[in-house]
């Protein structure tokens, strides 16, 4: 499981201490046993463009909204990659 978090771990490593900590631990939580390097690379992406649109240090709350809408962000545009999902 570490040598699967490691990249999203050094997407994040700029972040300052405890929001990182939070953010990866969230991040486990969201990814869970997924394997999909691309899905993580693209949240990862989506994460660290939603953090850099925050204009001040990130409470808990604030931090798990933006990994639930990073998690959104990427799944959604997985979702388009791969066409739509038949009703």
């Amino acid at each position: 499981m570490e040598t699967y978090f490691s990249p999203l771990e050094s997407a994040l490593a700029d972040l300052p201490m405890p929001s990182r900590q939070l953010y990866i631990l969230a991040s486990r939580k969201l990814l869970g046993s997924s394997r999909d390097d691309g899905f993580a690379a693209a949240y990862a992406d989506e994460l660290l463009a939603l953090d850099a649109a925050g204009k001040a240090e990130r409470g808990y709350v604030q931090i798990l909204e933006t990994c639930i809408e990073a998690f959104g962000r990427a799944s959604g545009a997985a979702r388009g990659r791969r066409g739509p999902v038949p009703a």
